[in-house]
């Protein structure tokens, strides 16, 4: 028999784990060359990769993740990846965003004024405990935040703009992950969506966010926001998501193949 992982709900990302009978390597692929078209006709931009819970999304986007990671290329896509599941209020999940972009950059000199831009911008829009939580700073560094605060031109939207020429000039695309946003809160998700739609609208920045589609319109609707109502819960999710990628099902016809390929006899290697 061959040595199948009947009981792994993990994520299938490695070649090693067996072969990729769901085709999500060449979903995947689809999904960076669509990511570069997109790029090509704007300098920012929300995409979506919907499908119903058990379809693959989170191995799609493992291998979206580790494609660019893999290359060489030195003007390809970065990668930033955020769980904004882990943070309960716009400002701490702010912060973590554009630490993990921060992060994503490369870390040598050309990349330097980015980084520090990018670091401004998160710290110009947040209180100054979360910036302590965030960025690490002790108390020397503290007294020093609050120094710059006082004397320099740290406004949010200076500070914006400072990130968004040193992203500019910086000119390669950073690609933010969100998986499972289905599993947040109504309020929890309206904050990832004012994230994704206001403040981290940047050039050169482009979210590919992950989510069942069904599961998250009953989340809206239990919003103030939205209110019981699908379709404004619909013109709402339309406002934020540019492009839609709809990730079939697992149907029963690919589980049987599966089945079959897995219980049939492994060939022998042949002796002399």
């Amino acid at each position: 028999m061959a040595n199948a992982h009947f009981f792994n709900d993990e994520p299938f990302l490695d070649h090693e784990e067996g072969p990729d009978l769901l085709g999500h390597g060449q979903y995947a692929q689809h999904v960076i060359s669509l990511l570069d078209r997109v790029r090509a006709q704007t300098e920012t931009g929300v995409l979506a990769l919907i499908g119903p819970w058990g379809s693959g999304k989170s191995s799609v986007l493992g291998k979206v993740t580790r494609r660019p990671q893999e290359s060489e290329n030195e003007k390809g896509w970065l990668i930033a990846e955020l769980n904004p599941w882990l943070y309960s209020d716009l400002e701490s999940v702010t912060l973590a965003l554009f630490s993990e972009i921060r992060e994503a950059l490369p870390k040598n000199e050309r990349w330097s004024e980015a980084r520090e831009k990018i670091g401004g911008f998160g710290k110009a829009i947040s209180p100054l405990g979360k910036v302590t939580a965030l960025f690490g700073l002790d108390s020397e560094g503290l007294v020093q935040e609050v120094s710059n605060r006082i004397s320099g031109d740290t406004s949010a939207s200076a500070a914006k703009h400072k990130a968004e020429e040193a992203l500019r000039k910086a000119g390669r695309p950073v690609l933010v992950v969100m998986d499972d946003l289905d599993r947040l809160t109504p309020e929890e998700l309206l904050v990832v969506f004012k994230l994704v739609r206001l403040v981290g609208h940047l050039p050169n920045v482009y979210y590919l966010i992950s989510f069942d589609e069904l599961t998250l319109l009953d989340v809206l609707q239990r919003s103030e926001l939205v209110g019981n109502s699908e379709s404004r819960a619909r013109d709402f999710l339309e406002k934020i998501i540019q492009v839609r990628l709809d990730l079939p099902a697992f149907r029963e016809r690919d589980a049987d193949i599966l089945v079959d390929r897995s219980l049939a006899p492994q060939s022998s290697p042949r002796t002399a």
